[in-house]
């Protein structure tokens, strides 16, 4: 028996992942010394799989998957956030402060969410962070209940996301994770970009 390779295309995205999935003698193929060593299960968990390619990419493995619409929603988020910072914030320093902070965001969650490398995970996460204790910074006092109630579900459905992650497919996980970025471009528009600056102190 030989091996099997499928290709698994991901909501829309132009990108591919390979999978090699090894049914006998997995020497009995010398076309694919290219791919990566280890056998994947389609029906394997994502956060497993996920870091199994981690490590195959770590290890000289070429088949490493990228979640290109999750990359272009990410993308259109920190335009967005960029543009309302440069625009609607008064001091050069808050526009600097946030505008880096959203480059950064940019390129490191560009890298772990678009499933590329997942080494700058925690880089992400600080830039995420940074940009929410900035924004709560200029805007929570100028922020109806509404608004604050909306930031809370949003908030509340990534816990949700962070919680059931083990059990998501890669399919799944990309359409929540595309549905959480879009949930933070409104966000901005309620905040930034409708309300008046009112720092925190």
């Amino acid at each position: 028996m030989g091996v099997c390779v499928s290709i698994l295309r991901m909501s829309g995205i132009a990108g591919k992942i390979n999978f090699n999935i090894s049914r006998g003698n997995p020497n009995s193929n010398s076309d694919l010394r290219e791919a990566p060593s280890k056998n994947f299960d389609l029906d394997m968990d994502q956060s497993e799989l996920l870091y199994e390619l981690l490590e195959e990419q770590k290890n000289g493995g070429k088949k490493v998957p990228v979640s290109y619409s999750v990359i272009f929603v990410l993308i259109s988020l920190c335009i967005v956030g960029i543009s309302s910072s440069l625009i609607y914030l008064n001091l050069l320093v808050e526009k600097t402060l946030l505008s880096v902070a959203y480059l950064l965001l940019m390129w490191f969650a560009g890298m772990n969410q678009g499933v590329h490398n997942k080494a700058y995970m925690w880089a992400d996460r600080f830039c995420a962070f940074a940009i929410f204790l900035l924004n709560t910074f200029f805007y929570v006092r100028a922020m109806p209940w509404w608004t604050i109630t909306y930031a809370l579900l949003i908030f509340f459905s990534f816990t949700v996301l962070e919680y059931n992650f083990k059990k998501l497919t890669l399919h799944m996980w990309e359409i929540y994770i595309n549905i959480w970025h879009i949930g933070i471009i409104i966000l901005i528009y309620f905040g930034p970009i409708s309300l008046e600056q009112k720092n925190l102190f």
